[in-house]
């Protein structure tokens, strides 16, 4: 699955071509801890800090495969999860009494990962990452991907699209470890391949989903630029995402679904691609009005957004849910954006830098907002 002839694979090929596998694989993961040709602008690993809850994560998973499921706990004070564990090994098709199908698409998420990754960047410790190697591993061998389709638990839309953009994050996470040995990162990548090829072979209709879809297969191609896909997946994601961007916002820039969650969702779902490509010097992969839809879709927050930084509920908006630190975040988020925007500005500083917005009123005419 790996392009011998890409840039810095010299070694790589000259071992594989010599029938030496071994060799060939541990070059490829030297050269995967080594290289500087990709930058995943939504990950810092200088001074990695871990918050409460991701350590609890972390920690319960060591414990009787307790993995974390969103929504969904044992102990609902401690949210301590529910174990998998059965007859010693992993269950996954475990799925708590009464519970919803939702804890089985859930917990195909893996949702822990990302707090283990955490919680051994900050201690250390190869538990984390043993832990990792091990649970993965087994479900790979437990969860093959099917051959008629996606299923609707494990190889479903949303958690495979959910996993390619963790992996891309877990591979920088734990790429240093002894433990991350060139046998782990030949089925890390092997899997990796399999899951970006089913989201393509199994594009959803339209939505959310189809974004996610489209944003994992642009990443995958955009941060593992070394497979022999990776041009096709970053040029098939990035026009399904342009072409998305015409259909998801309406043309005042106002979500279509006139939902404030849904319309904050989708502007980070495209804005974390349009970082990515900026950062990788793949901004040519988007359209021309990307930028502009999304710099409407960003004033559209501002302006939804009371002095005190509260909002409304319209339709399935959930307005306790957004803190004015989120909110403040989320503007925080656009004003490095659009840097040129002083009053995006005024409003992500609550007043201590740029110019105060100068109009009192606004239309959204198309989508029928009027503040």
């Amino acid at each position: 699955a790996i392009n011998l002839n890409y840039p810095g694979l010299e070694k790589v090929k000259e071992f594989y071509e010599a029938g030496e596998h071994y060799y060939a694989a541990n070059a490829l993961l030297e050269y995967y801890r080594t290289r500087t040709n990709v930058t995943n602008p939504n990950l810092s690993l200088i001074n990695v800090t871990i918050s409460e809850a991701e350590q609890a994560k972390a920690d319960y998973a060591l414990v009787d495969y307790r993995f974390h499921v969103n929504n969904f706990y044992e102990d609902k004070e401690t949210l301590k999860p529910y174990s998998v564990k059965q007859d010693g090994g992993i269950n996954w098709e475990y799925s708590p009494k009464d519970a919803s199908d939702e804890y089985q698409k859930q917990l195909h998420r893996h949702q822990w990962f990302i707090p283990q990754a955490k919680a051994y960047r900050v201690s250390g410790d190869e538990k984390y990452i043993q832990s990792w190697i091990e649970v993965y591993k087994n479900w790979i061998e437990n969860n093959p991907k099917p051959t008629t389709g996606p299923n609707t638990t494990s190889w479903w839309q949303l958690q495979v699209s959910t996993r390619i953009g963790d992996q891309v994050q877990l591979l920088e996470y734990f790429k240093n470890s002894v433990n991350f040995t060139p046998e782990w990162l030949s089925t890390f990548l092997v899997a990796f391949e399999k899951e970006v090829e089913c989201i393509r072979l199994n594009y959803y209709q339209s939505g959310n989903i189809l974004i996610s879809q489209y944003q994992a297969v642009a990443t995958a191609g955009m941060l593992m630029p070394e497979f022999k896909n990776a041009s096709t997946w970053a040029t098939e994601g990035t026009q399904g995402l342009n072409e998305s961007l015409d259909t998801q916002f309406n043309d005042d820039g106002v979500e279509y679904e006139l939902d404030f969650s849904y319309h904050t969702a989708a502007i980070s779902d495209f804005r974390e691609i349009y970082l990515i490509a900026q950062a990788n010097n793949k901004t040519n992969l988007l359209s021309p009005s990307y930028i502009s839809k999304l710099k409407k879709a960003t004033e559209f927050v501002m302006d939804m957004i009371y002095p005190n930084y509260t909002i409304d509920n319209f339709n399935d908006t959930r307005s306790a849910s957004y803190s004015k630190s989120t909110l403040l975040n989320r503007l925080k988020e656009y004003s490095a954006m659009y840097p040129d925007n002083n009053e995006l500005l005024w409003v992500a500083t609550e007043g201590k830098n740029g110019s105060k917005p100068s109009y009192t009123t606004k239309a959204y005419s198309t989508s029928g907002y009027y503040m």
